[in-house]
């Protein structure tokens, strides 16, 4: 007995094949893109990851860390050491992230830098008087050793549900 396997038809729009191959492009562009910048870029990337940085490539390199003023300040200096400059303000006082771009005449790929600093505290800078309601939960008595209950012949809501020949 011979048995014939159907095989299925592909499907011309799988989202599965189109998400796939449209990953393949884009891991063929960024390839593409890292050979032709890797010798400019290789002196610093080296500095970066001697500084327990981590950097990654995707429309830039992008350096995202967290660290005191000092890594801030290291960071910046190989990136200027190295010929690049910023149009970013300078990190203000009291700000706990900072964030610039680094361009480089002879590259056109960019730097985006973000840091966080892990060097944060609680400050006091100031103090406000509100009016404000306070609020405490007083509980009553809850015993009745002073009140008598009602009999069935002093109440007549008592009446209703217990009958006279009951009490």
């Amino acid at each position: 007995m011979e048995m014939h396997m159907h095989t299925p038809e592909p499907l011309m729009d799988d989202p599965i094949e189109i998400a796939i191959a449209e990953q393949a492009i884009q891991l063929a562009k960024t390839r593409q893109k890292w050979a032709s910048i890797r010798a400019f870029y290789r002196p610093l990337i080296n500095a970066f990851q001697k500084l327990g940085l981590e950097p990654r490539l995707s429309n830039e390199i992008d350096l995202t860390f967290t660290g005191d003023a000092h890594k801030l300040a290291a960071v910046v200096r190989i990136l200027r050491t190295a010929g690049f400059t910023t149009t970013a303000a300078r990190p203000k006082q009291g700000d706990t992230s900072w964030s610039a771009y680094f361009d480089h005449p002879d590259c056109t790929t960019r730097t985006w830098l973000f840091f966080t600093s892990s060097v944060c505290r609680r400050v006091k800078v100031g103090t406000r008087m509100v009016e404000q309601d306070i609020y405490e939960t007083q509980c009553g008595d809850i015993s009745q050793e002073h009140e008598t209950l009602p009999t069935a012949d002093a109440s007549p809501l008592l009446e209703s549900v217990v009958p006279k020949s009951a009490a």
